[in-house]
């Protein structure tokens, strides 16, 4: 670009933009400004893409929705509270200040004979509490009552689970999700017959050893063995046109282990995607998904076993989650016990690493984040998760030999710290809760409430719109706006429809707001208008009408000896393939062409006007199809 008597360059580039002047008498001699050659480059932040930003914002709503959950419940218990404790709420409030800016010097209890102190050491957890609500039906004091409601509304847990609040035992039965398992390979668009991977299992050796704590390898061996029998899976795929997944991999993953996509799917184009796990995290494993489009829904089943394969070890034998969690902090105050032994017996040099140092990440103070009596340089403090904190010790203990008298306690321990076990001082908050669905919490909620209203009258009380407060109490714990109504404050950015005007409560939802017209609405909102018809709205692109067209547009494609296919063919292609299989591919339609009589093997050969792929698909009516005939 020429300015004036010289010449201007730019190099513009992601994050940076690079500048030179030169002269532009045909030397381009660059010019001195201020003692400094014009040229140079200005560096800048580049680009970020917009996942950061929007894992951000959902877990800011997340954290809002939280809060107002919360103080729906506050509400709700804030005049039976004020006639014990006034300033209760505000001690709640101050509690994140540091003392000194308090104006009390407890967060919860400051009664006389009763504080923090003394709560603390009565409920060490809050699931003690919880527990102690439900088992215990002596009248409780209304705060203890109200801390239980208030927390198990705020972890209320996941909605991934469409079954019934009042059946919580089909959360962990084995039997429905191995079912949807089995179901994806049986609707698998083979292109043989299809054959199962396994034999029918029995049901409870196979959940028995799904729910056991044991390494990757001797998993393996037992689910082999169970799904099996004397047979071994195959390493790779022996029958891709009947069953084109590796069984020996599913196995695997259903064992905890890590294996490579492309031996999964017996496809080299997933080499790049390296190797997977069922334990990755949510990021890592929605990553994953994205990049394998369809063929993730093999993954989506499998994990849904694993997720059982946890949530049924969390549980255990106990009839409530808060009660599994009770045990777990006795475990945790045993195994502390049990380490402490054998470090001062065996290597007591290494105490204070262990115990006390701020900075080895893998120690135990870094493990439970508790920096109260620690020393060193805080700066340098991690926090770490337990694979990291149980090969720490581990690594302490190596060149130890136990004596006779504690050889059983130490191989327990050494086997409960292994990378493939993990079970060794397990903590209260840990990534497994995720698996936990507010089907479990919420039974909890209404078994505190149900012994609470027996001493607590205002649960059993009505308002003026017929609402009993115990109810209203639950109906927080479970409601979620649905996704078709939206921002429920009328402004132009919703579509919301109501029924009458007034606050909308979780209690008062579906008489205030009309879910029919908002979900009309929504849709409306939804649709974009053609680009050839402007008047006419688009169909949706998994409508039923639509998919067929795009089904018959691309069967109306095919050539054969460069002549189109008869209109017979392509009625035989649509409801013999399409109608029955949701992904079809061209060496379907030419065996069922050649099947059919319609064309001879070497003139199939000759195929054309598709990609090597089929695109269109009727997933939508084979799927409202099966719905139908199930009822």
């Amino acid at each position: 670009m020429k300015c004036g008597n010289y010449f201007l360059g730019l190099d513009i580039g992601t994050d940076s933009v690079g500048y030179a002047v030169s002269s532009a008498d045909g030397n381009y001699t660059i010019p001195r400004i201020n003692g400094n050659h014009a040229w140079g480059v200005t560096l800048f932040e580049g680009a970020n893409l917009s996942n950061d930003r929007r894992a951000f914002r959902s877990a800011r709503r997340r954290l809002d929705r939280r809060q107002q959950r919360v103080k729906l419940i506050q509400e709700l218990f804030a005049k039976e509270i004020a006639k014990t404790d006034e300033t209760f709420f505000r001690r709640i409030k101050e509690s994140g200040f540091a003392r000194e800016d308090s104006a009390e010097p407890y967060s919860l209890f400051n009664d006389e004979k009763y504080t923090d102190t003394e709560y603390h050491k009565e409920y060490p957890t809050i699931h003690h509490l919880i527990c102690d609500l439900i088992d215990n039906k002596a009248p409780h004091d209304v705060r203890l009552v109200y801390i239980a409601c208030a927390w198990l509304v705020a972890h209320r847990g996941h909605f991934l689970l469409d079954i019934a609040d009042d059946n919580i035992g089909a959360e962990l039965n084995l039997q429905k999700v191995y079912n949807d398992l089995i179901s994806y390979f049986e609707n698998l668009p083979v292109e043989g017959e299809y054959i199962s991977p396994w034999e029918t299992p029995d049901m409870s050796a196979l959940e028995n050893v799904l729910k056991k704590k044991m390494s990757v390898t001797l998993k393996t061996k037992e689910l082999t063995a169970i799904l099996f029998g004397e047979k071994k899976p195959p390493k790779s795929i022996e029958n891709p046109e009947s069953f084109p997944f590796s069984s020996a991999s599913i196995i695997k993953l259903l064992a905890g282990g890590t294996v490579k996509l492309k031996d999964l799917y017996g496809n080299e184009g997933y080499d790049e995607l390296g190797s997977f796990s069922l334990g990755k995290s949510d990021e890592d494993y929605d990553a994953v998904l994205r990049e394998l489009g369809d063929d993730g829904e093999l993954l989506i089943r499998l994990k849904t076993v694993y997720d059982w394969e946890i949530l049924a070890d969390l549980q255990g034998e106990c009839k409530y989650i808060s009660q599994k969690k009770v045990k777990i902090y006795g475990q945790h105050k045993s195994d502390l016990k049990t380490l402490k032994y054998f470090v001062k017996k065996y290597i007591p040099e290494k105490y204070n690493d262990i115990f006390k140092s701020l900075e080895i990440k893998g120690n135990y103070v870094s493990y439970s984040g508790n920096i109260k009596n620690g020393k060193g340089d805080i700066s340098k403090f991690k926090e770490c998760k337990k694979s990291d904190f149980c090969a720490y010790i581990l690594s302490c203990f190596k060149n130890i030999t136990a004596d006779e008298s504690d050889t059983e306690l130490y191989s327990n321990m050494l086997l409960r710290l292994n990378k493939d076990v993990l079970t060794f001082m397990p903590k209260q908050v840990e990534d497994d809760n995720r698996v936990i669905p507010y089907q479990l919490y919420f039974s909890e909620m209404r078994l505190v409430l149900e012994n609470a209203a027996f001493y607590l009258p205002f649960l059993n009380e009505t308002d003026r719109d017929g609402y009993i407060t115990k109810e209203k109490i639950l109906s927080v714990m479970k409601f979620r706006v649905p996704y078709y109504v939206g921002p429920l404050n009328s402004s132009k950015f919703g579509w919301i429809e109501k029924k009458s005007e007034g606050k909308i409560y979780p209690w008062n939802f579906e008489e205030k707001v009309d879910l029919d017209k908002s979900e009309q609405r929504f849709i409306a909102e939804m649709t974009n208008s053609c680009s050839y018809l402007p008047d006419k709205d688009v169909l949706p692109k998994h409508s039923l009408l639509y998919e067929k067209f795009e089904v018959l547009n691309e069967i109306n494609s095919i050539k054969i000896l460069d002549r189109k296919i008869s209109v017979e063919a392509k009625q035989c292609i649509y409801n013999e393939l399409f109608m029955k299989k949701k992904k079809v591919t061209p060496k379907m339609i030419r065996s069922l062409l050649v099947a059919n009589g319609y064309y001879s093997e070497d003139d199939v050969k000759t195929m054309s006007g598709t990609d090597e792929s089929i695109k269109s698909s009727l997933s939508s009516h084979i799927a409202f199809s099966r719905l139908i005939s199930s009822g």
